[in-house]
């Protein structure tokens, strides 16, 4: 079954719809933090995996400095990374 998001498969997981959900990022520690009857059962990597893609000209990080960055959602593992970038850079808005 086909669900556009982590945060809507969770939902759809703890609201009995399905049985299990194949997620990334923090959709289910969301759950879990939020009371959810949840568990993490596979877990293929240790570390964030995610992929920034930019304009063919942005060749180095510090090059996207005032520039707009999109994310998938609030909350979302694209979200914190962006968040965790513009601290770090003292730079970057966001488009959602």
């Amino acid at each position: 079954m086909y669900i556009a998001s982590g945060s809507r498969a969770v939902q759809t997981l703890v609201g009995g719809s399905i049985d299990v959900a194949a997620i990334g990022g923090p959709a289910g520690v969301d759950a879990k933090l939020s009371g959810a009857d949840t568990v993490y059962i596979a877990i293929p990597v240790n570390r964030v995996l995610v992929f920034t893609v930019a304009e063919p000209h942005v060749q180095r990080v510090e090059e996207l400095r005032g520039k707009s960055i999109g994310v998938t959602r609030v909350g979302t593992v694209t979200d914190f990374l962006r968040e965790y970038f513009s601290v770090k850079t003292d730079s970057c808005r966001t488009a959602m």
